[in-house]
């Protein structure tokens, strides 16, 4: 729709309606101002009838002209019975054509009666003017006793009725007028207004339409309109959270094609490479009994061929679609050193200081998804090694939590992994999304690390936060169980 046919839908409707109504008044106007000229004439003309009927005097010739003199009407008698004028005031008023003119009203219905016509108002052409005419019955005439009554006719020109008309019309139609075309404006304006604010609406529509979901400053008054725009910048956001979310659905949906695909290669190869390396220990018994307490590069090739385990398994746990990963009982204790055995080596090349802290009654509580946890768990100690780096140190600390009753089942157990390094921290860049899938700030990063220890945490009814503290980054890894 366009600009001009929006604002002609406001403006015709409500501009006609304007004219019609201006129309109404007018008409209304002209047929109130002719009925009261009208009825004023009648009056005057009847107050003049009836001072010359109660008159003492005979109404000669002379004596009708100084009442016209002084009331401006003109009076003319008829005589009924020999259909002739008598005393005139001016004889040339009354001629052959305007004779009839007059006489023809006067005896109009009632078989001739005069009493019929009696306050009855007639314009007559006279003498090339209009004038207002009222009969009134006199009585016999002077010179006869009698007869039928004579007839007093009252003239009047029709124009002073007019002009009356005229002045008693033009203010009511032209304050209508004045008032149709100053609301006319103002309408105007207040369409140009509101249809500017729809133009605008309009464009950030067209704008949420090709993909753009920016919110719009919204001002004017607090209408319809205004509400109107609050309705689409929410619908905006809610845009914006639902493309995110598709996106972020399809990132799970490619992490499900790459963990289902990757996993069944991976664990072929890792399986066969294992397979020869502890045909090659047993092959070389003496190879794998030197350097006690050390770990030789054999051991330490199977020790990764595991990690490369682990990280197979948090794939598999992505994959919605996956294989099912077993998962076996482990306790806290056993946790802590299949880290240890893990990570050790690797903490000692990047420099690190690792250590692992617990309750000692703790360490005995036995967890059911064990594997799952020390997928978890390895991944955000690594993440802590690399950014601690060489001189820092990190720590995993953990403890029992008390559960809230509301919403929990009263024999569950709430375990909480801290894990923290003294590194920098995460990017500020990435820092809001970075438990999101492929965030990472590693030139050789994928970014499947966190979500899929978030996505192990949740699955097992805890939760992945972190913090950045003074001098220190932490993140904590929660569960919650029954007891086994």
């Amino acid at each position: 729709m366009g600009r001009g046919s929006l604002r002609s839908q406001f403006l015709v409707p409500l501009i006609g309606t304007l004219v019609l109504v201006c129309a109404l008044i007018a008409t209304i106007s002209w047929v109130f101002a002719d009925t009261s000229a009208r009825k004023n004439t009648r009056m005057r003309l009847q107050n003049i009838g009836e001072l010359c009927r109660a008159a003492p005097f005979p109404l000669t010739e002379s004596v009708l002209k100084q009442i016209r003199e002084f009331s401006g009407i003109d009076l003319l008698i008829y005589d009924p019975d020999r259909k002739a004028w008598v005393g005139a005031t001016d004889r040339a008023l009354v001629n052959v054509r305007s004779e009839r003119a007059l006489v023809d009203p006067i005896v109009q219905g009632g078989g001739g009666n005069v009493g019929a016509s009696k306050d009855m108002l007639f314009t007559v052409p006279l003498d090339g003017r209009v004038y207002d005419a009222l009969a009134t019955p006199m009585g016999p005439v002077p010179s006869r006793s009698e007869g039928r009554d004579a007839i007093l006719v009252a003239l009047v020109e029709a124009s002073e009725r007019q002009r009356a008309v005229q002045q008693a019309f033009w203010l009511p139609a032209l304050t209508g007028i004045c008032a149709t075309v100053a609301l006319a404006f103002l309408s105007a304006s207040i369409a140009s207004r509101m249809v500017s604010r729809l133009d605008r609406l309009e464009r950030q529509v067209n704008r949420i339409a090709m993909g753009s979901y920016e919110t719009a400053a919204i001002d004017g008054p607090h209408d319809a309109i205004f509400n109107l725009a609050v309705s689409v910048n929410k619908m905006s956001q809610q845009l914006e959270r639902a493309r995110d979310e598709v996106v972020r659905s399809e990132r799970t949906r490619l992490i499900t094609m790459i963990a289902s695909g990757m996993a069944h290669q991976l664990r072929n190869s890792l399986g066969g490479a294992i397979l020869l390396l502890q045909t090659f220990q047993r092959s070389h018994p003496r190879s794998a009994e030197k350097g006690v307490g050390d770990l030789d590069e054999i051991d330490m090739a199977l020790n990764q061929m595991r990690l490369a385990e682990e990280s197979i398994r948090r794939l598999m746990t992505m994959s919605q679609q996956g294989m099912v990963v077993k998962d076996r009982p482990m306790s806290i204790s056993e946790v802590h050193d299949q880290l240890r055995s893990y990570l050790e080596s690797l903490a000692e090349h990047h420099g690190v200081t690792l250590s692992f802290r617990g309750e000692p009654h703790n360490a005995s509580h036995m967890i059911r998804s064990g594997e799952s946890v020390v997928g978890a768990l390895l991944n955000l100690i690594m993440n802590a090694i690399e950014a601690a780096g060489p001189g820092g140190t990190v720590t995993c600390t953990c403890c029992m939590e008390p559960v809230s009753s509301a919403g929990h089942d009263s024999s569950a157990q709430r375990i909480c992994w801290e894990i923290r390094d003294s590194g920098p921290g995460p990017a500020p860049e990435i820092a809001a999304t970075i438990l999101e899938p492929f965030v990472t700030s590693k030139p050789e990063g994928v970014g499947l690390g966190l979500p899929t220890s978030a996505r192990i945490a949740e699955n097992l009814g805890g939760s992945l936060t972190w913090v950045r503290e003074p001098n220190a980054t932490v993140f904590r890894f929660r569960i919650e169980e029954k007891p086994v």
